[in-house]
């Protein structure tokens, strides 16, 4: 029997996909030939005998995300014909597909492994591992938040252990405000990945973060206690079964007296100037709670889930301005923001989005030169000018301006001519389906006097859903830029995507 796990993601996706498919292995009882993607480990991947497996659909038995809820759904599909080869094709983040951590640990021993530099550093007994991710999400990812700093503060205080932090600390606002709550505390020195997994694992006290990595290293740990954030992916109704196409993300293993679960409200991971300057100031932002209440969470959702509202709904917004609605969602009570706006929100007298602001000065983008950083074959211009030109033709009722090629963080711009003092900056987005809407965000705004130095005002989030009213009027995301002055204002969508507008509009008044 052969069985190829594909190697997606960074370290702990591949572990886990692995620990998953050794789990089906260990129920097959027969001898198995290995293709993994794990060289830290000193597991290889064959590709060419992976395109061999995949290429012969008669033998080969392949399962995605979607496939499995549990370990024995594999075992059935398995067993529905006969199979030589089984591929896993997925991520696998669902604790009912891992067999237990005893069953686990031995495949990743620190023996097995060739990376074993630097892993000299131990914890004592008295002391609490705290995992730090920061990286990449420092610049926002839906749902991967920063665990808030108020937390760790609690968390001390409550365990009356010593902080030491291991991971990823690195120079952002993020780590630098981590020392500053804790001055004196330990701090692991860098090693890489595998050096620092080990680490974690033979602490004693571990407090992990909204990362596969530490949620891993702590479950194959022998550690007395194991403090889990019920944050971002890490709650089980965050990526729930289904979502995107895959099978979903739930890593609480309730069965394991190890865990002590903190419950936060429904945050959802922004920008770490956004993130802190909103949970700093709210002090304790969580509830320890018992494992009843974690399967409840891990139950079926409450009531149905509402997909388009009638009007715009500026999710991040809400979350933060209506903190009730955000532990509401988190205990389990509504599925999602806008299923919560829609079933109770609007009852209350909640708003969808901040107040529009009707500008008290001239839309001084009009007819103003413009230039975009391509064009595609759904371009209404000739040229990156002549199509970046139609978004400030002064419809705004237009199906849509211009469309760039699909690219890494495509951008539109306007020159003003000479500096403006800003009053606020409407983007009319596409009337068309969500599914399109949502291709203009995450979306930064930035202004430069000249051109070269640029100041980022603003980063409309990911999950922020704006366009039309849903009667068909256009409605626009507002940027409120508090005065500031600029000649040149840019947009940039922080992804990989083709960018697409109906109109922009810059209000202020020029600077003699």
């Amino acid at each position: 029997m052969i069985i190829s796990v594909v190697p997606h993601g960074r370290l702990a996706n591949r572990m886990i996909a692995y620990v998953c498919a050794y789990t089906f292995g260990l129920s097959l009882g027969v001898d198995i030939e290995w293709n993994v993607g794990l060289p830290e480990w000193g597991m290889n991947f064959d590709a060419d005998l992976h395109r061999r497996l995949t290429g012969n659909g008669h033998s080969s038995l392949i399962l995605h995300d979607k496939d499995l809820l549990s370990g024995a759904d594999a075992l059935v599909l398995y067993q529905s014909r006969d199979f030589s080869a089984v591929v896993f094709d997925g991520l696998f983040q669902r604790r009912p597909l891992f067999a237990a951590p005893d069953r686990i640990r031995a495949i990743f021993s620190e023996a097995a492994s060739p990376a074993t530099e630097g892993s000299h550093f131990d914890f004592a007994d008295d002391e609490l591992a705290i995992h730090i991710r920061s990286g990449d999400i420092v610049n926002g990812v839906s749902w991967y938040p920063l665990v808030p700093i108020s937390f760790y503060r609690s968390l001390v205080d409550m365990t009356q252990l010593k902080p030491v932090f291991i991971g990823q600390f690195e120079e952002n606002r993020y780590c630098r405000e981590i020392l500053d709550a804790f001055p004196g505390a330990r701090v692991a020195p860098p090693a890489s990945p595998v050096v620092d997994f080990n680490r974690i694992r033979r602490a004693k006290n571990i407090a992990i973060s909204v990362s596969t990595y530490s949620w891993l290293a702590a479950w194959l740990s022998h550690a007395r206690t194991i403090h889990y954030p019920l944050l971002g992916f890490l709650h089980p109704k965050c990526l729930r079964y289904g979502m995107h196409g895959f099978g979903g993300i739930d890593l609480t293993p309730i069965d394991d007296i190890r865990y002590r679960y903190h419950l936060f409200p429904h945050l959802k991971g922004s920008h770490e100037d956004d993130f802190l300057d909103f949970t700093n100031p709210l002090g304790p932002i969580s509830k320890e709670i018992p494992v009843s209440v974690v399967k409840r969470l891990q139950g079926p959702d409450p009531g149905p889930t509402v997909t388009e509202l009638s009007v715009p709904f500026n999710e991040p917004w809400y979350l933060k301005k209506y903190l009730l609605a955000a532990w509401e969602i988190s205990e389990g009570w509504y599925a999602d923001a806008a299923s919560h706006f829609a079933l109770i929100g609007r009852q209350r007298g909640y708003s969808s989005g901040p107040a529009f602001i009707h500008p008290s000065t001239d839309n001084v983008a009009l007819n103003k030169p413009a230039s975009q950083s391509s064009t595609s074959q759904w371009s209404n211009g000739r040229t990156p000018e002549q199509d970046a030109a139609r978004a400030v033709d002064g419809n705004s009722q237009k199906a849509m301006a211009f469309h760039t090629a699909k690219e890494s963080s495509p951008w539109w711009m306007v020159d003003l001519l000479k500096v403006h003092e800003i009053e606020c900056i409407n983007i009319f987005n596409r009337r068309s389906n969500k599914d399109i809407r949502k291709r203009a965000v995450p979306l930064a705004v930035d202004l430069s006097l000249d051109g070269v130095a640029w100041v980022r005002v603003e980063r409309v989030h990911e999950d922020t859903d704006f366009g039309t009213d849903g009667q068909g009027t256009a409605v626009p995301h507002q940027c409120l830029t508090a005065g500031r002055s600029a000649r040149f204002v840019k947009l940039t969508v922080l992804k990989e995507e083709c960018f697409h507008l109906a109109e922009v509009e810059v209000h202020g008044r020029a600077i003699l």
